[in-house]
């Protein structure tokens, strides 16, 4: 009984000691834990602050500077204190914290305002966007004096980090407007000299922070999605050609602050012959302070591809990232890309690309409306979208899958290195831009490779109505045909016909292609047929044309029928213009079901007015024509024909006789 009792004892002592020494364990883990989650926490917000990364925190030297500042007052944007990142504590963090120090921020950011409410100006000097600020010490000085930055400060200033509020202009994707009616005289006239200068409105563009944030506009399954870890990296080739600075710089800067670093191998900027000043001494100093961007500057104007190939010439990535310079890149771009190129090299694919807005700089907040597939117009060679087709939507099993794409806009997209090699890089026979994106679509989905669209991934855009850049001494039209011409030559077989019709047949000169036609058999790349059959059956195709070209007059040869630029719209009418011969508003179709079509419009005789315009076919009697023996332009219906009135530039029906001012000429039979 004893021996039983003192055994029970010790053992009581062991359990009480085994429960003390657990108790004690778990409340130094709670305590630790409890040390490092608020460490996380404070330097997560901080992170997080930092992803903005809004104008410099400026250090002024406190010397005087004159400054034409022509930003107004009512733009004026708050500049706030940049927060030290906090020290760890001196014990090492547990390895269970580890990975949450790897995950973007949760909370929502919330800013903070300084309390002497600095205001800032936006200031551009030879193109370059310097930044003056002007500090309010508590009403002591009514008229603070403005310092200027010395050049030796000037890189280091640049980087800078600031923690923008969240309402400063254009944060998140939000629109920027200026009442410009108040605007000073000397601020409007720089309003609009910067915005014909680019085609997009620089004086709002420059108002808005390098860094600006944009909100995740992917879906739950892109955000779901997860990744390897050991997908390729990419060297980004960006040309331009007097680009903003503003646009440009907040162009590079969101592809590094929203891409992890060990993907992105380096950025090559190509500068093709620009002439703005800011892109010259000014781009090369600024580029040298971030270690991964290179800039390449053309010594005469190349164009597009050239300039694409002479940054591929340097670049050393396992891919290749070809991106314009006047576009944001939305958080979690990179990965969709990289990821379907490292499982199928020979695949090319492209980002949904978000619209930013020319005027007001905002961008779009949602990609469900951007989820479709390139394609083309075959009688003018233009890149178009179109709705994904209802078998392949069918066959698509997650909103996360990319889609296949007959084309792809070309400005934006990623390919493995090894296969844009093997497949023939560009054709450096082209000129300055156009043709090259249907030229890379055609020659990949030919030769072995695929195109895709991939719906996780998203690059805004700002697109232009007009485009500012200078096209040499050549005709924008003669640049176009040159280039779309090549690409007809080399790869559209016998389809090619129908972009020759619209231009009259008038082919011009487009260089030497025999090289490339010697690529395509050594790759032993499918025919155009085999690509539309099985690639892009739902082209649309012209109907087969009894004639096509001009429509002369007999009247007056050198008068032929224009459409005036006339289509969908009865507003204007079809008129007798001199012969150019270079199809465009001269070129029409007359199909075997009686049409006279010009692009997908066709020619209509308006009986309560009288009058002829090209509108919506709809297959009705005032649109149905015939080519009579006599050579007249016959409503079938009416037994009335088309006449050229004396004037040599009206256009009207009377009843048909055979007499020379109601005769024509086609300028090609049959195709």
């Amino acid at each position: 009984m004893t021996k039983i009792t003192k055994s029970s004892f010790f053992l009581t002592i062991f359990v009480v000691s085994l429960i003390w020494f657990s108790i004690t364990l778990m409340i130094l883990m709670f305590h630790e834990d409890h040390i490092h989650r608020q460490y996380l926490r404070d330097n997560l917000k901080i992170q997080e602050s930092l992803e903005s990364r809004d104008h410099f925190k400026l250090v002024h030297n406190k010397q005087p500077l004159k400054v034409d500042a022509f930003v107004s007052p009512e733009v004026r944007r708050p500049l706030l204190k940049t927060p030290k990142m906090k020290s760890p504590p001196k014990n090492k963090v547990p390895s269970r914290f580890l990975h949450q120090q790897l995950q973007p921020p949760k909370q929502k950011f919330e800013s903070r305002r300084l309390s002497n409410k600095s205001s800032v100006k936006e200031h551009v000097d030879a193109g370059l966007k310097f930044t003056e600020t002007k500090l309010k010490k508590n009403n002591v000085n009514e008229n603070p004096n403005v310092y200027v930055i010395p050049d030796s400060e000037w890189k280091r200033l640049q980087h800078l980090d600031v923690i923008a509020s969240m309402d400063a202009p254009g944060e998140m994707g939000n629109a920027v407007r200026v009442n410009v009616t108040k605007l000073a005289p000397d601020e409007r006239s720089q309003y609009d000299r910067l915005y014909k200068l680019n085609g997009f409105n620089q004086y709002v563009s420059d108002m808005i922070s390098y860094h600006r944030r944009l909100a995740d506009i992917r879906n739950p399954q892109c955000k779901a999605k997860l990744y390897p870890k050991d997908l390729p990296n990419t060297s980004v080739i960006i040309c331009l050609h007097n680009e903003a600075w503003s646009v440009l710089l907040r162009t590079v800067h969101s592809i590094l602050n929203r891409s992890p670093p060990n993907l992105i191998h380096e950025i090559i900027l190509v500068d093709d012959f620009s002439d703005l000043a800011h892109l010259k001494k000014p781009l090369d100093d600024y580029m040298a302070t971030l270690k991964k961007v290179k800039v390449l500057h053309t010594k005469k104007r190349e164009g597009l591809v050239r300039a694409r190939l002479l940054g591929y010439s340097i670049t050393t990535g396992d891919t290749l990232t070809f991106l314009d310079s006047h576009v944001e890149c939305f958080p979690g771009w990179l990965e969709p890309l990289l990821d379907r190129v490292h499982t199928d090299p020979t695949v090319a694919v492209a980002p949904l690309i978000p619209i930013i807005s020319s005027d007001s700089f905002s961008s779009q907040k949602s990609v469900a409306s951007l989820v479709a597939v390139g394609g083309f117009d075959i009688e003018k060679m233009t890149f178009n979208w179109n709705n994904i087709p209802r078998t392949q939507r069918q066959q698509r099993q997650n909103a996360a899958d990319p889609q296949k794409s007959p084309t792809i806009a070309g400005g934006l997209f990623t390919i493995s290195r090894d296969f844009f090699t093997k497949i023939g890089t560009y054709d450096e026979g082209m000129n300055i831009w156009g043709g090259e994106n249907l030229e890379i679509s055609f020659r990949v989905w030919m030769c072995g490779g695929s195109l895709e669209i991939h719906p996780c991934s998203a690059v805004a855009h700002i697109f232009r109505a007009v485009s500012p850049y200078k096209w040499g001494s050549t005709p924008i039209f003669e640049t176009l045909r040159h280039n779309s011409v090549r690409v007809a030559e080399v790869w559209m077989d016998d389809y090619k016909d129908y972009y020759y019709g619209t231009l009259n047949f008038n082919l011009g000169n487009f260089g030497d292609i025999s090289s490339r036609k010697e690529l395509r058999k050594k790759l032993n790349c499918h025919s155009f047929d085999w690509y539309v059959k099985n690639v892009y059956p739902t082209i649309k195709l012209p109907k087969r044309a009894l004639f096509v070209g001009e429509l002369k007059s007999f009247l007056a040869p050198s008068v032929c029928m224009d459409s005036m630029g006339g289509g969908h719209s009865a507003t204007i009418e079809v008129q007798g213009q001199p012969c150019h011969g270079g199809g465009g508003n001269q070129f029409f179709r007359l199909t075997a079901d009686g049409r006279i079509e010009r692009n997908s419009a066709c020619l209509d005789f308006n009986s309560k007015n009288k009058t002829l315009h090209f509108i919506r076919c709809d297959g009705g009697s005032t649109q149905t024509w015939q080519f009579t023996k006599d050579q007249q332009i016959k409503l079938q219906l009416w037994d009335l024909c088309l006449e050229l009135i004396s004037n040599r530039r009206t256009l009207a029906m009377n009843n048909c006789e055979a007499i020379p001012k109601q005769q024509w000429a086609w300028t090609k039979k049959y195709i």
